[in-house]
């Protein structure tokens, strides 16, 4: 008789748990059905990130300082970043380009160049002398 008394709701608790679990079966049926990794955005940025950027010319050539060589536009010089002019190349070879005389940044169409090196250890500035010929001398005003 106890038996009788206890099955209703247990009864009732059974059709409830497997009711639940049926639609949890159909949710996760549903879950990621029309996923397609190839067009995630997710995947796609996976793909944007792990391509290396191609060094591409700037869009303005004049603007650069280097040409697609590395060499000074305006000089025609192969001058090492180490701007010693009779330097074979001090460097280790750049990643982009093989060249020993890139420095940490390779000089292809690069749009700037290094003024000075300061030295620590020694108290030895090398300045850059194609910027002290071309730079124009500022006059200072005179006050009275």
């Amino acid at each position: 008789m106890s038996d009788s008394g206890t099955s209703p709701p247990n009864n009732k608790m059974h059709r409830r748990k497997s009711r639940g679990a049926r639609n949890l079966l159909e949710d996760n049926s549903k879950f990621l059905a029309n996923f397609d990794p190839g067009i995630s955005r997710r995947e796609k940025r996976k793909l944007a990130q792990s391509i290396p950027l191609q060094q591409t010319e700037p869009k303005n050539r004049k603007s650069s300082l280097y040409n697609e060589h590395g060499w000074l536009r305006e000089s025609r010089r192969n001058l090492c970043d180490c701007l010693d002019f009779t330097c074979p190349g001090c460097h280790f070879p750049c990643p982009s380009c093989d060249s020993p005389m890139c420095g940490p940044v390779c000089r292809r169409n690069r749009r700037w160049m290094y003024e000075q090196i300061n030295h620590d250890s020694k108290e030895k500035i090398i300045m850059n002398e194609l910027i002290k010929n071309s730079a124009p001398q500022k006059k200072l005003p005179v006050k009275n």
